[in-house]
């Protein structure tokens, strides 16, 4: 849920103009702040932005739970994610 939330703040960014802060239609220019529901103090998971453009992103979350498991997932320029996340590293 916590990556799923955080395309959320990203597609916030974009979508606001520059002069609130915002990309003013472009994921450029943002950054997970540690201070965020995302930064170091998150029980879950460290969050990256992998590849980052003006239209997509992808975030990759690794887990502080189980060791070596990841979650990555893209989202688009309209704040929806074509594929779906993909995990690895945890088994059943």
């Amino acid at each position: 849920m916590d990556l799923v939330n955080l395309g959320a703040d990203c597609y916030q960014y974009k979508i606001r103009p520059t002069m609130m802060g915002g990309g003013n239609g472009s994921y450029s220019g943002y950054r997970i702040s540690l201070r965020s529901p995302w930064g170091i103090e998150n029980p879950n998971a460290t969050y990256e932005l992998i590849e980052q453009t003006s239209t997509s992103l992808i975030l990759k979350a690794t887990s502080k739970q189980v060791d070596g498991a990841t979650i990555q997932i893209s989202f688009d320029g309209n704040g929806r994610s074509p594929v779906g996340p993909v995990s690895s590293g945890y088994t059943e």
